[in-house]
């Protein structure tokens, strides 16, 4: 499970994000004009919408944007990831505490961890639904 006890999630309800960073690999190139990683960071909330562009594409940020759904924090946390030459550049924003990170990972890492977590997920989760109430039904 992801979250605390005020907030909690099951990862199998997770699964689609998680897919969707592996399945968007290769399209989160960007210029960004050697900013700080907290610049970068507040630039990309503010336009989470929008478009990266240089002289030979031109990438929906909301590609960049990996478990932030868009604009709305992750349990408090923006993450995005940004892919270049020789690594990837996990950037984040904790939206509770205003405190920026960033790290930068060899190229390839990142992906593999999510496939693998993904797998993982898929095949020792399953889905439960819980209630108060109890019922037996003859059918």
């Amino acid at each position: 499970m992801v979250g605390d006890i005020g907030q909690c999630a099951l990862l199998s309800a997770e699964m689609e994000p998680i897919l969707k960073v592996v399945q968007l690999k290769g399209q989160r190139q960007m210029p960004f004009e050697n900013l700080t990683a907290p610049v970068l960071t507040d630039k990309l909330i503010e336009n989470i919408w929008g478009y990266a562009s240089d002289y030979s594409h031109n990438v929906p940020l909301s590609n960049i944007d990996i478990l932030s759904y868009h604009g709305e924090c992750f349990q408090g946390y923006y993450v995005f990831l940004i892919e270049q030459q020789g690594y990837e550049w996990l950037l984040t924003k904790d939206n509770v505490d205003n405190k920026y990170y960033d790290m930068k990972i060899p190229s390839g890492i990142i992906y593999s961890t999510f496939k693998k977590f993904s797998k993982w997920i898929e095949d020792s989760t399953m889905l439960v639904l819980r209630t108060n109430n109890a019922s037996i039904t003859n059918g």
